[in-house]
Formats: C-alpha cells, sequence, structure tokens
C-alpha cells in the first residue's frame, strides 16, 4: 500500500486517514454499515509474579451490531497470552482484498 494515499474514515467525518493506518475504535461504522470482518488491535494484561503485564495482540475479528464476535476476542487473547476476559479492541484496519481468483468458485 502506498504511504501517500488517504481515505475518509467512516461516519463522514472530514478527517483523512492513511491507508494501512490503524483507526481508534470510535471510528467503526454504526452497526449495518460496518464491513463484516476487520483487522483489531486488542490490549489486554497478564497477571503474574504479583504484577499486571500489558499485552497488545493483532488478529481477525466479525463485527456485531454490539461490538465483535466474543470467540475471536477469546482467540486473539489466548495467542496474546493475556488472561481472559482482559482483552479490550482498542484499534481497527479495514482488510482490503482483492477478489478471489475465478477457479476458486468453481470447485
Amino acid at each position: 500500500m502506498s504511504e501517500d494515499v488517504t481515505s475518509s474514515p467512516p461516519g463522514g467525518s472530514t478527517a483523512q486517514v492513511r491507508v494501512g493506518q490503524w483507526r481508534d475504535i470510535s471510528t467503526l461504522p454504526e452497526p449495518g454499515e460496518r464491513p463484516g470482518r476487520v483487522f483489531v488491535l486488542v490490549e489486554g494484561c497478564k497477571e503474574h509474579s504479583g504484577l499486571r503485564w500489558r499485552r497488545q495482540e493483532v488478529g481477525i475479528a466479525a463485527t456485531w451490531n454490539d461490538g465483535f464476535d466474543p470467540k475471536h476476542i477469546a482467540f486473539i487473547e489466548r495467542l496474546g497470552d493475556m488472561d481472559e476476559g482482559t482483552g479490550e479492541v482498542t484499534h481497527w484496519l479495514p482488510i482490503d482484498l482483492p477478489n478471489y481468483p475465478s477457479k476458486a468458485l468453481t470447485r
């Protein structure tokens, strides 16, 4: 992706966002306008040795009307070595993939 390309974030904002730049969770479109799946940045913690250690992990999650598929967030928490239930989606990034090759649809 080109670093110079910008696009308008969802919700009619006039701010410009670089393509490929993480977007704050507050900019996620309203239910009904959201993409089906997005990249998410999950931040949580792991408690050990008497301390709480901050963790971050990136993954793909399905969007729901009230947030994200909890199974996807739990999986990302496990990948990021976070205590269950401590992960929170703080940023998101649209998934922009090319169309599937035509042979994939004929099998």
